[in-house]
C-alpha cells in the first residue's frame, strides 16, 4: 500500500439550540490525504430534520489556482426509526499539501438534541 494509512474521527454533540457543527483537519505543507471512505452515524431527536453532512478539501483547478469543493453524503435511515441514521460510503476525495479539510453536519428543524459520530480514512501522500 502507497502512502500513510490515516484516520480522522470526530463526535459532534449538538444541544437542544445549536443547528451544526464543523471542524477543520489541517493538512502537512509536504502531503496530499486522499480520503477513501466516509463513515457516520447520526441520532436525532424525534422531529428533527437532518441537513448535509459535507466534506471541503482544496484541489487544483483546470485552469490554475485552487479550487474549494465540496462534497455532499446523504444519510440513510438505520431500521424503523426516523432518529437514527448512518452513513457508509467509499469515495475518493483529494487534498492539497498545507490546506484544510473542513467536516461539517447540519439539521434544518431543532427538536431536541443531536450527535453525530465519523470517521475519514484514506491515505497520506508524498507531495
Amino acid at each position: 500500500m502507497e502512502g500513510t494509512p490515516l484516520h480522522e474521527s470526530e463526535v459532534f454533540n449538538l444541544g437542544p439550540k445549536d443547528k451544526s457543527a464543523a471542524i477543520e483537519l489541517q493538512l502537512p505543507t509536504d502531503k496530499w490525504w486522499v480520503i477513501e471512505f466516509v463513515s457516520a452515524s447520526i441520532f436525532l431527536a424525534a422531529g428533527d430534520r437532518f441537513g448535509p453532512f459535507e466534506i471541503w478539501t482544496a484541489a487544483p483547478k483546470l485552469g490554475g489556482g485552487t479550487s474549494r469543493p465540496h462534497h455532499f453524503f446523504m444519510p440513510e435511515a438505520m431500521g424503523n426509526t426516523d432518529t437514527r441514521y448512518s452513513i457508509s460510503q467509499p469515495t475518493r476525495l483529494y487534498a492539497m499539501p498545507g490546506s484544510q479539510v473542513r467536516v461539517s453536519f447540519s439539521r434544518d428543524s431543532i427538536h431536541g438534541e443531536a450527535h453525530l459520530m465519523w470517521t475519514l480514512s484514506g491515505r497520506l501522500m508524498d507531495a
